[in-house]
């Protein structure tokens, strides 16, 4: 990890960094780029000071017109328009290119608990290489890891692959994404999930002895090299993982279920809910005969709308150049699979 890390010398201060991605971890049959970025999520105490001391070190890696208007309008394009990251992107280091995110500890540790946006918890589903720790977003990540999981049993049913599991569990910040399609590798989840299976298996393998594993009275079989699951697919074991499910799955699932009054209250800065309403949606939902459908449902709101929202932000933050130069590549590389 000495060589990802070695790139953050360039920057202030960092709570928290991880690198992602093809440049970091193989996607089997993914297109070779000579220019393929090495990508970064970098999370900070304080985006407005970090863009202030980082416009001063680095005011190229910026959009001309974000300069002009500071760190101010950064932060306010980021967090108003997006779902508070800036991507600088095209930033040549090293005889590399890097692209990086800057996104609030704040943010970073709502979207893990609460599902929000799963834009960041979503590339935290799958494997990344961590090069600065903080460990609230670790401990926030555990319980992340373990939502991915009981989301992804609840999609798949009652007998699957071990190849099923990650390939639904990869595949959960996708659904709905609005590049998908368009500027996106149609294959890109199958690649991430056969390419990462080692690392997957890793990153799961506590998760799927523990809370999740329990409630789906989950069984694992080897017959002749084959990983395979059983889990208990019953309305009770259902209602149960449905009601673990964080405020941002759960209050699109009650929309979709017929249900009101979700979320009651606040908890600082986290939306609290009632336990009791969550089980009456986890009751509705595990009866539907619907209930697989319901719960994609309730994903493709989540991603649709931030996946919206960060396409415009990402424009803006890139300048028209840069953004058309990253589409053009993402456009290409997606037509060649």
């Amino acid at each position: 990890m000495a060589g990802l890390a070695d790139a953050l010398r360039q920057f202030p201060p960092v709570a928290h960094a991880f690198a992602y991605g093809s440049s970091v971890f193989r996607q089997e049959g993914a297109p070779v780029s000579k220019d393929r970025m090495v990508d970064y999520i970098l999370v900070v105490d304080c985006p407005l000071k970090w863009h202030t001391a980082n416009l001063q070190r680095n005011t190229h890696h910026y959009a001309s017109y974000l300069r002009s208007l500071g760190p101010s309008a950064v932060t306010a394009v980021a967090e108003n328009i997006g779902v508070g990251v800036h991507f600088n992107s095209y930033v040549p280091w090293n005889q590399q290119i890097l692209k990086y995110g800057v996104v609030s500890k704040e943010t970073v540790l709502r979207d893990l608990r609460e599902w929000t946006s799963l834009y960041i918890a979503g590339r935290l589903h799958k494997p990344v290489a961590h090069l600065v720790e903080d460990p609230d977003l670790l401990v926030a990540n555990a319980g992340n890891l373990r939502t991915a999981a009981t989301c992804a049993l609840l999609l798949l049913p009652e007998c699957f692959t071990e190849a099923e599991l990650f390939h639904t569990i990869c595949g959960l910040s996708y659904s709905g994404d609005v590049r998908m399609g368009i500027a996106e590798d149609q294959r890109k989840v199958h690649r991430i999930a056969q390419g990462s299976q080692e690392p997957l298996r890793a990153l799961y393998a506590d998760v799927l002895a523990g809370p999740p594993a329990v409630r789906a009275a989950l069984e694992f079989e080897e017959d002749s090299g084959a990983r395979r699951f059983l889990q208990d697919t019953s309305p009770g074991a259902r209602t149960e993982m449905i009601a673990s499910l964080p405020v941002g799955m759960l209050a699109p699932l009650a929309r979709l279920a017929g249900t009101s009054g979700l979320v009651a209250g606040s908890a600082g800065s986290e939306a609290a809910v009632d336990p009791g309403r969550a089980w009456e949606v986890g009751d509705r939902v595990a009866h539907s005969p619907q209930c697989k459908e319901l719960i994609l449902g309730a994903l493709q709101c989540v991603v649709a709308a931030s996946s919206r929202r960060q396409a415009v932000s990402g424009a803006l933050a890139a300048g028209s150049g840069n953004a058309m130069r990253y589409l053009a590549a993402k456009v290409s590389k997606a037509w060649k699979t």
